[in-house]
């Protein structure tokens, strides 16, 4: 496996940071916050809310998106461990791409999804 790339934990906040205000722009959302979980090859991000009164408060987690850390890429969870293999975007654009305020997008339906980031990442096609 590649190791990680030297730009990744910053182009991961700014990511998340990114998804953030997205989350947080969404009326019904404003309770909720990313955070993310390290593994071996993948970040799990996170949506956290909490419900309840103070005194027995309860979490709830759900996935938001993993992040590849080899190549960046924002995939959309298949399972709360295993993310779908097909790329939605990638963390090191300039712009957010991949995710709304509920997670990682679906694909087009019909359309061939491809994207070309700084790292010039194969059509997903072709994957």
């Amino acid at each position: 496996m590649s190791q990680t790339d030297p730009r990744f934990p910053a182009a991961l906040a700014t990511f998340v940071a990114r998804a953030q205000k997205i989350v947080d722009a969404e009326e019904s959302r404003t309770s909720h916050t990313l955070e993310c979980k390290d593994g071996r090859r993948y970040v799990l991000v996170l949506d956290v809310h909490y419900s309840g009164p103070e005194s027995d408060r309860h979490r709830h987690e759900r996935a938001f998106c993993f992040v590849d850390k080899t190549t960046g890429a924002v995939l959309k969870p298949e399972t709360y461990k295993k993310p779908h293999p097909t790329p939605r975007g990638t963390i090191y654009s300039d712009k957010l791409e991949g995710v709304n305020a509920l997670g990682a997008l679906y694909l087009p339906a019909g359309k061939p999804h491809t994207h070309t980031g700084p790292d010039a990442l194969a059509s997903i096609t072709q994957r």
